[in-house]
């Protein structure tokens, strides 16, 4: 799917505003009983996208495998990405952990000024996630024991690399992005076998319907449009580190809800409010703590 939405001057700030707000504002890494090593295993010559793995250069076929993609803005050592890899690592050491780094182009500016473009980020998309499906089908990555997790931006690139891979494995979105980003919103139910959303009403994640079961993602009420919208990784990471794998496994049964309401709220400690399905519409109510 190629970008096909023209900017405005209002988005751009938005966006603008995301971008260098979440480079000043890393969120650390927890820390673990042990620190895994990270190995930098690219299948083939370039930098458009490093694959690297937990303790070892080659991935096991019989053990199950997570795929953890940043979005715009890149990822940096001890930030929230590493800090659920690294749990992951810890809780499951018999699976293969893996994390796409793409912050070279997720990182991408437009030509005026040079200042950064999420529609210049959009356009990346597409061939990231192709030289990244070459790569891990390379390593041996049996996308049908995969569950690709990402964070705006990355769930773009997790779905196009699921489709280049046959439409199969699990997928768990946080804070997929609004088309106003230039990237149209992927369907994850036309690309994966099994695909959860978690969306909150900030003004950068999406309010479709995109997966089989989407949840409303609660956040601290002090929470900004910037923090709800970089929330969902840490908030696994600390399920995870926690001990709690149910969220990570994908283990909750939830009944869909109506065409427009969320189907269950993912509460901020991690509990499932199955009788709670806030509206999909984000009204002047609901969104006053997202600007």
């Amino acid at each position: 799917m190629s970008p096909n939405l023209p900017p405005t001057r209002r988005v751009s700030r938005l966006f603008l505003g995301l971008l260098l707000s979440t480079a000043l504002c890393r969120f650390a890494s927890a820390g673990t009983a042990e620190r895994p090593l990270w190995n930098t295993v690219d299948a083939n010559e370039g930098n458009r996208v490093h694959i690297l793995l937990r303790d070892r250069r080659k991935l096991d076929r019989s053990a199950p495998t997570f795929v953890i993609t940043h979005g715009m803005g890149g990822t940096e050592s001890d930030d929230r990405f590493h800090q659920l890899a690294n749990a992951i690592a810890v809780v499951l050491p018999e699976a293969n952990v893996v994390r796409l780094d793409w912050s070279e182009s997720s990182q991408k500016t437009a030509t005026f000024m040079r200042l950064p473009s999420p529609w210049a980020v959009a356009q990346e998309i597409d061939p990231v996630a192709e030289r990244a499906a070459r790569d891990l089908e390379t390593l041996g990555l049996d996308s049908s024991r995969t569950t690709f997790i990402g964070e705006s931006f990355g769930n773009c690139v997790n779905a196009q690399i699921a489709r280049h891979l046959g439409g199969h494995g699990k997928i768990l979105a946080f804070n997929p992005p609004n088309d106003m980003g230039g990237f149209r919103t992927p369907d994850l139910r036309t690309c994966s076998d099994l695909a959860w959303s978690f969306q909150t009403f900030s003004l950068f994640d999406t309010q479709a319907a995109i997966a089989d079961t989407g949840f409303f993602l609660e956040t601290p009420p002090e929470f900004t449009a910037r923090q709800q919208h970089v929330a969902g990784i840490t908030w696994l990471a600390t399920q995870v580190e926690a001990g709690d794998t149910t969220w990570l496994l994908m283990k909750h049964s939830v009944d869909a809800g109506s065409a427009g309401s969320f189907d269950a709220v993912a509460g901020f400690k991690g509990e499932l409010l199955k009788d709670q399905h806030p509206s999909r519409e984000r009204t002047e109510e609901n969104s006053q703590n997202s600007v």
